[in-house]
């Protein structure tokens, strides 16, 4: 399979991905009880996983050639970078555009906590400087969690997605 089509795949299979976990947060936008929101956490999880493994299956069976642990793995890494850019370019319009009162809620939250231990160090911020740099850090962090997942999950599934074409001359032998 060529480099293009590898690309054109993952950036399929990561438009897919992405909207399983936007689709999910806007869910969560509704405020569950706490012991549902747990449940949809948990399900959007274990969606996310299964899906990325049927994606990374899908691309070892398209395949003409074996498939090396590498190779899988370097693929669910590339659905999971390009999920990832779509789930932070969310993640930035829902904080800057459709919910801007979270980010204050969290200015005001760190303030207070700021104050109540008496500013010890004296890192003092004021509220116009976290206003500026707060998006900015809560969307490198929702970035670098997508990346560090789309490292840990694609190495984890790639052992069980790997194919061997003696693998399946041995099976097609079988039969």
């Amino acid at each position: 399979m060529e480099n293009k089509m590898k690309w054109s795949l993952a950036a399929k299979y990561g438009l897919i991905l992405s909207l399983v976990t936007i689709v999910v947060s806007l869910i969560g936008m509704f405020d569950p009880p706490g012991w549902l929101g747990t449940i949809i956490s948990l399900a959007k999880f274990v969606a996310i996983i299964y899906l990325l493994k049927y994606f990374m299956t899908q691309y070892t069976k398209m395949s003409e050639v074996s498939v090396s642990y590498g190779e899988s793995f370097k693929f669910g890494f590339k659905v999971c970078l390009l999920s990832s850019v779509i789930c932070t370019t969310y993640s930035y319009i829902d904080y800057t555009l459709i919910r801007p009162e979270t980010i204050e809620i969290l200015i005001e939250t760190f303030l207070t906590t700021q104050e109540s231990m008496g500013a010890a160090g004296g890192m003092i911020f004021d509220y116009q400087t976290l206003s500026t740099i707060m998006p900015k850090v809560i969307i490198f962090s929702i970035f670098f969690d997508c990346i560090i997942f789309g490292l840990i999950f694609p190495a984890i599934l790639a052992s069980s997605t790997k194919s061997s074409l003696f693998s399946e001359e041995e099976t097609n032998t079988e039969e």
